[in-house]
């Protein structure tokens, strides 16, 4: 051991001067500002900025594998100086090479007397194209000061960012140049989705929650912002992404489809405080540089809206309103019957089929655009038909086989006509009325004028051909929530004729899970309608009426006798 080190000490040195004399034994020095001789390696530096040319006091530019400075022509310019990896072999700290002859002591080399014939180096390869220099740190001007041994560059820490568009600076500093401010700006990223939210509840929790993302909804910001990136649209219930943007204040301008109306925008940052809040304009990466701000726009839709067809008239004493939604299709209010047209509507103060409030959508009323204006004369159907149908005082107390009568949950009774005091409500396993079942049932609220419900339709009553069903009420009817389908079904819950006293109320009651849509089909005459099914729990109302009415002709035909010769038109009739 004692003999072997000293051996081994002296062969890494003079393989060192042979590999610093064959990198430099063109008279170039070099020069570290490490802790390390010219040509040796220091482990304390870790990268290669720049190279200084002492002939013509300029700052050279360092890049892989070549470097070049124009006037230093005295063939002491080298090539290939790094290896692909940027790294100086066999001194990686080297940080500047000097256009002078070496002095004496440095790698052995000594300075010649007379102009210097070159030795072999390699041939100068062409000056590549400059790039920024490592850390994006330009190099400094001004000449060094005589007899400066330079050092640096020294670099501050960044100041917080601020203003709009927002930047930061630091200071970087040399021991022989004059030091110089870098000014920059800062960055982040902006995320934006529009969400639709219950009327109900449009808290920040409630928009936060919700997974009903609003396709087609553009997403911008207003000009005043700190910029203003080109306007992503959204799909489905993704965020639309801006990144990177400059920071500073930004207002959002997000448009969503006319039939939403915004309720709530709630942002949050993932770096800055306050971390989140209610406000369409907020502040990115501003005083944190590299800041992510979020936000959610809550809307709610303009409403749920109900569709009639099969070619039915519609008549409304006093308004007709149903906002028709603009993706509807057809976008209409009355759709077209088996015969290809559509019913006439007729209102009597006012009528609104769209869903923006400066509009009122009368090209929205069916495919003719039949719309008329009348005032029909106010006639009571329940005390018409009630005296018709042979004016009744005794209730039945069983149906025409002699089965009991359970007013509370009443099962389809035997053909027959029936007169019974409300309040009745139909059995939630459903009526299906046979092709030549024909019944028709009166029902009298139990206390007049009260307005209670004098009927409750508490399951599906559905009609085969030829059969028939008549509700004739003094009072109110009422479709109980489980009564009703998915909203992607046309089919039919509710059939036959349903009248009330011109005081009643025909109330169709907010849907179950699964059954939010009410298809009702038949004839169907109110004093008023009360239509509540809403199908923003499976957000569809932009797409799907959440009542459907659908006039069926046929029941003229197979309605008994005691009931066609009424001098009344009959007609579908809706709000």
């Amino acid at each position: 051991m004692g003999v072997n080190s000293p051996i081994r000490t002296f062969i890494v040195m003079i393989i060192g001067c042979i590999l610093a004399s064959f990198f430099f034994a063109t008279s170039v020095s070099a020069q570290n500002f490490c802790s390390a001789n010219c040509g040796e390696t220091s482990t304390s530096c870790t990268s290669v900025n720049q190279v200084y040319c002492t002939q013509h006091q300029a700052w050279v530019m360092f890049y892989c594998n070549a470097y070049s400075e124009p006037g230093c022509v005295d063939g002491e310019r080298l090539v290939n100086v790094a290896d692909p990896d940027c790294i100086i072999s066999p001194a990686p700290c080297v940080q500047e090479i000097c256009c002078t002859y070496c002095v004496p002591g440095d790698c052995g080399t000594a300075a010649p007397t007379a102009s210097p014939t070159p030795g072999a180096t390699a041939t100068p390869g062409p000056s590549p194209t400059p790039g920024p220099t490592s850390g994006g740190v330009p190099p400094p001007s001004g000449t060094p000061a005589p007899s400066c041994t330079e050092g640096g560059p020294y670099i501050s820490a960044w100041s917080v960012c601020s203003g709009s568009p927002a930047k930061h600076s630091r200071t970087v500093g040399y021991d022989c140049y004059t030091g110089y401010i870098e000014t920059v700006d800062c960055t982040g990223a902006i995320q934006a989705k529009a969400v639709q939210v219950s009327a109900a509840d449009t808290s920040c929790a409630a928009v936060a929650a919700s997974t009903n993302g609003i396709t087609g909804t553009s997403h911008a910001f207003t000009p005043g912002s700190a910029s203003q990136p080109t306007a992503q649209v959204q799909s489905g219930n993704n965020y639309v992404s801006f990144f990177p943007v400059v920071g500073g204040s930004y207002t959002i301008a997000s448009t969503a489809l006319s039939d939403y109306t915004l309720a709530r925008a709630c942002w949050s940052r993932a770096l800055n405080a306050p971390l989140s809040g209610e406000a369409l304009s907020s502040t990115l990466s501003v005083p944190t540089d590299g800041d992510t701000l979020t936000w959610r726009l809550g809307y709610t839709f303009s409403g749920p809206w109900v569709q009639t067809g099969g070619g039915g008239n519609v008549y409304g004493a006093g308004a007709v309103t149903s906002p028709v939604s603009a993706l509807a299709v057809p976008r209409l209010f009355s759709v077209d019957g088996s015969g290809g047209t559509p019913g006439l509507v007729t209102y009597g103060t006012s009528y609104d089929f769209d869903s923006n409030p400066l509009l009122t959508g009368e090209t929205y009323v069916s495919s003719a655009n039949w719309l008329a204006n009348d005032a029909y004369t106010n006639i009571n159907y329940y005390d018409f038909f009630y005296r018709k149908l042979g004016g009744m005082t005794i209730e039945n107390a069983t149906d025409a086989v002699g089965a009991a009568i359970d007013k509370g949950a009443m099962t389809k009774p035997a053909t027959g006509t029936y007169y019974l005091k409300g309040p009745v409500t139909t059995s939630s396993i459903g009526w299906v009325m046979g092709a030549t079942e024909k019944t028709i049932i009166i029902i009298n609220e139990s206390t007049p004028g009260a307005g209670d419900a004098g009927l409750t339709i508490g399951g599906p009553i559905t009609i085969t051909a030829g059969g028939f069903v008549a509700f004739i009420v003094n009072g109110n009817i009422t479709v109980a929530s489980s009564v009703g389908g998915l909203y992607t079904l046309d089919t039919p819950t509710v059939e036959g004729v349903y009248v009330t006293s011109p005081t009643g109320t025909l109330a169709t009651s907010l849907g179950a899970i699964g059954k939010e849509r009410l298809v009702g089909q038949g004839i169907f005459v109110a004093g008023s309608f009360l239509l509540q099914r809403d199908l923003v729990s499976v957000v569809a109302n932009t797409t799907t009426a959440a009542e459907l009415f659908l006039y069926n002709p046929r029941l003229l035909i197979s309605m008994p006798d005691s009931m066609k010769d009424v001098p009344i038109t009959w007609e579908e009739v809706a709000p």
